[in-house]
């Protein structure tokens, strides 16, 4: 189910591989209608990271949020019921299968955390 006011995309995920395309085509439709200058190609793959990792790693229910930051800048919340299993970059073997989601974050993003919900966590990415 997808839900959107003036400034922030608002979707609940499945816990299934198949919500990663779905939610980055919704992603990319609502930035480019709502903040037409912000870069929405990095916020794609930022969603797709984070999203993907959530499906790995947490525990539903599992909601995306996005929101502008100003006139070029995007914030993506990732919010789970795990609130005992943080994200952490780890260093993994160059021949590792995956582990590195949150490593791609890190680079990606201007900005990037973790908070405790009443729910859960919360894993957040921002770019300028």
């Amino acid at each position: 189910m997808a839900t959107s006011s003036q400034s922030v995309l608002q979707l609940q995920l499945a816990a299934r591989p198949t919500e990663v395309p779905r939610v980055r085509r919704a992603v990319r439709t609502w930035l480019r209608s709502m903040c037409n200058r912000c870069d929405w190609r990095t916020a794609e793959l930022l969603v797709s990271e984070l999203v993907t990792n959530a499906l790995v790693h947490a525990l539903p229910p599992l909601e995306l949020r996005v929101r502008p930051l100003g006139a070029t800048g995007v914030r993506i919340e990732v919010s789970d019921a795990a609130g005992s299993r943080w994200p952490t970059k780890k260093s993994n073997r160059p021949d590792a299968e995956g582990g590195r989601g949150i490593e791609i974050v890190a680079a990606l993003a201007t900005r990037w955390g973790t908070e405790s919900s009443e729910a859960g966590k919360l894993v957040w990415a921002e770019i300028d």
